[in-house]
């Protein structure tokens, strides 16, 4: 039983570490990584310029997992 739920969620991992979405081409490593989602969110939120009208604002990007164990912070900038 260990074994099943270790591949299940290894594999779920590798999946959730290898997709991509449509608008995922056009995104790139900004060099920053961070230890939780909410950090990378956080992260991101403090690189970009903020307030209505802004280009940026909410602008397409992502907080992907990598295998060494941190979430990269990948957007269009």
């Amino acid at each position: 039983m260990r074994k099943i739920l270790a591949g299940t969620v290894l594999g779920f991992g590798v999946l959730l570490a290898t997709a991509t979405s449509a608008s995922a081409a056009d995104l790139h490593y900004s060099g920053y990584h961070y230890p939780t989602v909410r950090a990378c969110e956080d992260g991101y939120w403090n690189l970009i310029p903020h307030g209505p009208g802004d280009p940026n604002w909410d602008g397409p990007h992502e907080c992907r997992w990598n295998p060494v164990g941190v979430y990269e912070l990948w957007w269009s900038r």
